[in-house]
């Protein structure tokens, strides 16, 4: 937990140290889009904190993933020492790293295909498909997961999981 403490510190100095990039800009000046959504939050809940106002909704979702990575590891792995090199290693991916510093929605994204990891290891499938179907409104390229999810259910007979999943896989095109 200390060393937890330690990263979540430099990650907030990062955070706020580094100056706004074009993507960012372009995201906060003129896309409107639920990343710019959380920027303008950020900045409105915190006026007065540099650059970091602009992230802390990313940082926030960031110890969101990191919970739900937790979880999901301790469904699959029982040893304790396994359990703790996974996480540090997740906690660690310079991708990771990056979606808690820089405004993209990546860590969003994560977030919600691993909320939809979860659902759907616990068989409730009905509200998985209802969470993963978020990720049309976050990011396009979620394609990928929909046309994977349309193969399983083929794979496997599913018809339910064929229709909701060519529905999301139409949508997303």
């Amino acid at each position: 937990s200390i060393l937890l403490f330690a990263h979540l510190i430099i990650l907030i100095w990062v955070a706020w140290g580094l100056p706004i990039g074009p993507s960012e800009a372009k995201l906060y000046f003129s896309d409107q889009n639920i990343v710019s959504l959380l920027m303008h939050k950020g900045k409105q809940l915190f006026p007065d904190l540099n650059f970091l106002n602009i992230r802390i909704p990313f940082l926030t979702i960031y110890l969101i993933n990191l919970t739900l990575f937790y979880y999901l590891s301790k469904l699959f792995l029982k040893d304790e020492i396994a359990l703790f090199t996974s996480f540090m290693i997740f906690l660690l991916l310079p991708g990771i790293v990056s979606s808690a510093v820089l405004a993209t929605s990546t860590g969003i994204t994560m977030a919600i295909y691993q909320g939809f990891l979860i659902l759907f290891l616990k068989r409730r499938k009905v509200e998985a498909f209802i969470f993963i179907s978020l990720l049309i409104f976050v990011d396009r390229s979620s394609v990928i997961l929909y046309f994977a999810l349309f193969t399983y259910a083929l794979w496997n007979r599913k018809v339910s999981m064929i229709a909701l999943s060519s529905i999301l896989l139409g949508a997303s095109i």
